[in-house]
């Protein structure tokens, strides 16, 4: 989740981002045509505290808050991150960064576009600033009868690539991904398969979500009074897990709300263990029409 001195350490710390952005921002199944609309999801702005730990790794302990806002548009949504992080490492090192992630889909899902950017900052003891690094990835993606394509621009650290990776025929994007185990949820289907893309927004995997238990929001979370018309709904807690065919990549634990509201989500590769809580949650108006 943060930059650390050196880039062999940095790198593999960097996980940490992915795999919290991954516990939200891939809240968002199965293949084919969907069930009729169950649910509706709501245009709101949350608030979340996380938690990212390396299981056997004293120290390696990333606290943080994230924003997220979720906006239905004319024809389609749109999706904005913040995330705040800061870590205390071996020898008072403090670590802080800032990740920043637009997306949005368009035309029932067809379209595809997203932008993600990540800031840290490393300063010693005394608070000397001795290490920056910027890291910038950029996606769009179509999903129609005469392309189906991703454009990956990736501008990470000592990287500047760009790549176009065919998107199988069985696909979704993450909202549309997210309306599709929603509405099959609704429907009583226990179990949904579907290929999408990866935290990493980079490669496509298979995506396998399993209904453990049907829950209300109010139940599990202590709402304002402005929050509670929101979080008193129906929904689920999901197991989810993600695969390149030959090995699982992570596993997910949330519990989302019919509307598309996430109260918790914990998420494992590896070592790796981030953990998202709900703090505020609030309605916003939908993107008006142009």
């Amino acid at each position: 989740m943060v930059i650390m001195n050196g880039k062999t350490i940095s790198r593999r710390r960097r996980a940490g981002a992915a795999a919290v952005i991954a516990g939200l921002v891939l809240l968002a199944g199965a293949a084919g045509v969907p069930a009729a609309a169950q649910v509706a999801l709501v245009s709101h702005r949350a608030v979340y505290d996380l938690v990212a730990e390396v299981d056997g790794a004293h120290g390696q302990r990333d606290g943080g808050t994230l924003h997220y806002t979720y906006a239905n548009t004319c024809d389609g949504a749109r999706i904005d991150v913040v995330l705040e992080t800061s870590t205390m490492m071996d020898g008072d090192t403090l670590v802080t960064t800032t990740y920043t992630l637009t997306e949005e889909e368009v035309l029932n899902g067809e379209r595809y576009t997203m932008v993600s950017v990540s800031q840290s900052r490393t300063a010693n003891g005394a608070g000397t600033v001795i290490g920056t690094e910027t890291a910038e990835i950029a996606a769009e993606g179509v999903l129609t009868s005469e392309a189906r394509v991703l454009t990956v621009v990736d501008r990470s650290f000592d990287v500047n690539r760009e790549e176009t990776i065919a998107l199988p025929d069985v696909m979704a994007f993450p909202v549309t991904v997210l309306r599709q185990r929603l509405d099959r949820a609704a429907a009583g289907e226990p179990q949904i398969t579907t290929a999408t893309l990866a935290p990493d927004r980079r490669t496509v995997v298979t995506e396998t979500t399993t209904v453990i238990a049907e829950v209300n929001g109010a139940q599990s979370f202590s709402a304002s009074p402005e929050a509670a018309s929101l979080l008193d709904a129906a929904g689920w807690r999901f197991e989810i897990e993600r695969s390149d065919g030959e090995s699982v990549l992570g596993r997910e634990d949330s519990v989302i709300l019919g509307n598309g509201i996430v109260v918790d989500s914990i998420y494992t590769t590896g070592l790796l263990r981030s953990i998202a809580t709900l703090r505020t949650v609030e309605p916003i108006a939908d993107e008006p029409c142009e």
